[in-house]
């Protein structure tokens, strides 16, 4: 009976081992990365880096796999324009998601150590990383002089010059000669959310009004306009309307 029980005990070891040391069984962690916009469906980055304006929300994932017989542990390391620089922000998470309201340069490692909790792994001892860039350019900000609300498709709103980048405030305003506020605004990309030359929904007359913007760029650069808006309703790419 005793050497039964012995038997029996070694064929236990033997099979959990055999088990454990699957290919398929090892653990592995999978990277991904995804950009985060209000009112949209997350989208999935390709590829090791992400350049654009700010502000940007970046949600950085770790997906573990066949972890159960391991003690783990996951970081996220923020640094800014050096690898090797200590980093501003640490994470101990598998799923992160930070907003970069700055410019520069970022590098965002993702770290991974696993130890075996039984000493008959064939691997006693996994870690890993990867590190994703993000490029957030500094701020631009102009408005142009006049703009020709006709619906001929070309210059129906008033906003900010296209090539606008990395503001992360903005509050605009039109006002007529005599002080009235007729529009604002806090989007400076979406030509759409500018001002069509209307008030409580009826065209305003040809003629002159002013303009006042504040805004924030990621690089600290603040940012005040005050002008004149020509508004030019019989105005088209062609010439004047009859």
């Amino acid at each position: 009976m005793k050497r039964y029980l012995i038997l029996l005990a070694c064929m236990i070891q033997i099979g959990s081992t055999a088990v454990f040391a699957q290919e398929s069984d090892l653990p592995e962690v999978e990277f991904s990365y995804y950009l985060i916009r209000p009112g949209m469906e997350d989208s999935l980055m390709t590829g090791g880096s992400y350049s654009g304006d700010a502000p940007v929300m970046i949600r950085f994932q770790m997906t573990p796999k066949n972890t159960a017989l391991y003690d783990c542990t996951y970081t996220w390391e923020f640094r800014k324009d050096e690898e090797e620089s200590d980093p501003f922000l640490t994470r101990y998470d598998t799923i992160t998601t930070y907003t970069f309201l700055e410019s520069g340069s970022f590098m965002v490692k993702g770290n991974y150590s696993m130890e075996a909790r039984s000493q008959s792994a064939p691997i006693e001892a996994l870690s890993g990383s990867e590190t994703f860039t993000v490029s957030i350019p500094t701020s631009t900000l102009d408005f142009p002089n006049a703009f020709s609300p006709n619906n001929d498709g070309i210059n129906d709103y008033y906003n900010a010059k296209k090539g606008a980048k990395s503001l992360i405030e903005f509050h605009a305003y039109i006002f007529n000669r005599w002080g009235q506020k007729l529009y604002e605004w806090t989007d400076p990309y979406t030509q759409s959310s500018g001002w069509n030359g209307k008030y409580n929904g009826r065209d305003v007359a040809q003629g002159v009004y002013f303009l006042y913007c504040t805004a924030k760029g990621a690089d600290g650069r603040t940012y005040t306009f005050r002008k004149d808006v020509n508004l030019l309703r019989n105005f088209t790419e062609e010439g004047l309307l009859n």
